[in-house]
C-alpha cells in the first residue's frame, strides 16, 4: 500500500506543478501563489481538523513555528518555480529544481559533519552531471530556449525546496501535518503582504486573469500529495515513501509533453534521466 501511495503523491505533486506554471503563463504569479496556498490551507485544515487524531496529529507552537518560517521559504521556492516553469522549457526546470532541493539537505548535513554513504555521493556526482546536461544545450529549433534566468530561476527554487525540507527536518513527526499548516499560512500571509506592497508601489497586477480551474485544480492536487504522502507513511518506511516520491518531475516532464508538445534533445532527455536516477539515489542513501 506505502509505494502505491507514495506513487500517488509524486504524480499529484508532479500534476500540481504542472499546472501552476500553465497558470503563471496567464496570470501573475503572485495572484497564482495566492490561490494555491490558500487552496491549499483549507483542504489541509478539511482534513485535519475532523481526522487530527485518527492521523495521529498532535499540535505543537514549537513545530508550527518552525513550519511557519519554513513556508517563507518554500513559497518563494513555488514561485521561482512557477516562473520557471511559465518562462522556460518544463522539461528542465522540473528536474533541475528537484535534483537541487535533494542536494541542498545533504549539502546541510555534511557541514555538520554527517558522512554521506555509497549511494549519496554517486547520486551527488550524478546530480552534477545531470545538471551540466540538461543546462548546457545550445538551443535549437527543436529544443524550446533555455537562459541564464530559467537555470538561475530553476536552481533558486530548488535551493528554496530545500532550505524548507531543513527546517522540517527539525519538527517531530508526531506533530505532521501541523507544520504544513502552520508552513501555508506562513506563505500566504507573505503573499498577502507582497500583493499590498505591489499594489502599493503600482508595480503591476497581481490578480489572477482567468484559470481558476486550473489554480484551484493545482492546489487540490498539492493538498492532495500531503494527504497521501501522511497516508504513506502510516503504511511504510520513510525511506521508500520519500524515494518514490521524489519521482515528481516525471509527471511534470509528461504532461508537457503530453499537454504542450514540448520536444527534447537527446542530451536533455539523458539528463533528465540522470537526474531522476540522482534524486531516487540521494533520497535512497540519506
Amino acid at each position: 500500500m506505502a509505494p502505491l501511495l507514495a506513487l500517488v503523491t509524486s504524480a499529484l505533486y508532479g500534476t500540481g506543478d504542472f499546472l501552476g506554471g500553465v497558470a503563471t503563463r496567464r496570470s501573475p504569479v503572485l495572484g497564482v501563489l495566492m490561490v494555491v496556498q490558500g487552496v491549499g490551507l483549507v483542504g489541509l485544515l478539511i482534513v485535519v481538523i475532523p481526522f487530527g487524531d485518527a492521523i495521529g496529529a498532535a499540535f505543537a507552537l514549537r513545530d508550527v513555528t518552525i513550519g511557519l518560517v519554513g513556508g517563507l521559504a518554500g513559497v518563494a521556492g513555488l514561485g521561482l518555480l512557477y516562473r520557471g516553469l511559465a518562462t522556460g522549457p518544463m522539461g528542465v526546470v522540473a528536474p533541475l529544481t528537484a535534483v537541487t532541493s535533494v542536494v541542498v539537505p545533504v549539502g546541510w548535513d555534511l557541514l555538520g559533519g554527517t558522512r554521506p554513504g555509497p549511494m549519496t555521493v554517486v547520486g551527488m556526482i550524478g546530480a552534477t552531471v545531470a545538471v551540466v546536461l540538461i543546462s548546457s544545450e545550445p538551443n535549437t529549433d527543436d529544443a524550446p530556449p533555455v537562459g541564464v534566468r530559467v537555470i538561475g530561476e530553476a536552481l533558486a527554487a530548488g535551493c528554496g525546496f530545500g532550505v524548507f525540507f531543513i527546517l522540517f527536518s527539525a519538527t517531530d513527526p508526531g506533530s505532521a501535518p501541523w507544520p504544513v499548516i502552520g508552513a501555508r499560512f506562513g506563505g500566504l500571509c507573505a503573499l498577502l503582504c507582497a500583493a499590498a506592497v505591489v499594489r502599493t508601489l503600482d508595480r503591476g497586477p497581481t490578480r489572477p486573469r482567468g484559470g481558476w480551474v486550473t489554480m484551484v485544480t493545482g492546489g487540490l492536487c498539492d493538498t492532495g500529495a500531503n494527504v497521501t504522502f501522511l497516508l504513506a507513511l502510516s503504511h511504510g518506511t520513510l525511506s521508500v515513501v520519500a524515494v518514490l516520491s521524489s519521482l515528481y518531475p516525471a509527471a511534470t516532464v509528461l504532461l508537457a509533453r503530453l499537454v504542450l508538445s514540448e520536444r527534447f534533445t537527446r542530451r536533455r532527455l539523458t539528463g533528465l534521466v540522470v537526474a531522476g536516477i540522482a534524486v531516487v539515489l540521494i533520497s535512497a542513501g540519506s
